[in-house]
């Protein structure tokens, strides 16, 4: 988890300032909707844990395919990214909040957190690596 923080700051002291503040912004911006959607909807969504791990492996093996193509995959991998730890970002918020029968016991904070940690921090860098694609070719 500390090796993947360094990653992510070097990765923006290499990326242009204005890319860096962007991925903040749209992070902080989109995380605060999400985070009052799972507030707000009543669903259960403990069910979504196997579907998103399935979604993570095809994320991964999208990757490893990708390696032979160019661009536009991996802005669609990215893209891919953004979208499937924001589903874990309202998947582990409403299994920190729930009143259903899976959730994160009273003693379970530490385990809560850190998962949304590692939301944030992937969210973070596939929006960072996504603008840094995009915004490449305009620079």
């Amino acid at each position: 988890m500390i090796i993947e923080l360094y990653l992510l700051l070097a990765l923006c002291c290499f990326c242009n300032k204005k890319y860096s503040l962007s991925s903040i912004g749209i992070l902080v911006g989109s995380s605060i909707g999400l985070l009052i959607y799972s507030l707000i909807i009543t669903m259960d969504y403990s069910y979504f844990g196997g579907m998103i791990c399935c979604l993570i492996f095809d994320l991964i093996s999208f990757g490893i395919f990708g390696l032979c193509f160019g661009k536009w995959l991996y802005i669609l991998i990215c893209f891919g990214g953004v979208l499937l730890f924001s589903l874990f970002l309202v998947h582990n918020s409403k299994l920190i909040m729930s009143k259903y029968d899976k959730k994160y016991g009273p003693n379970d904070y530490v385990l809560g957190s850190l998962h949304l940690y590692l939301d944030f921090v992937n969210i973070v860098s596939y929006i960072l690596s996504l603008l840094g694609i995009c915004g490449s070719s305009t620079d």
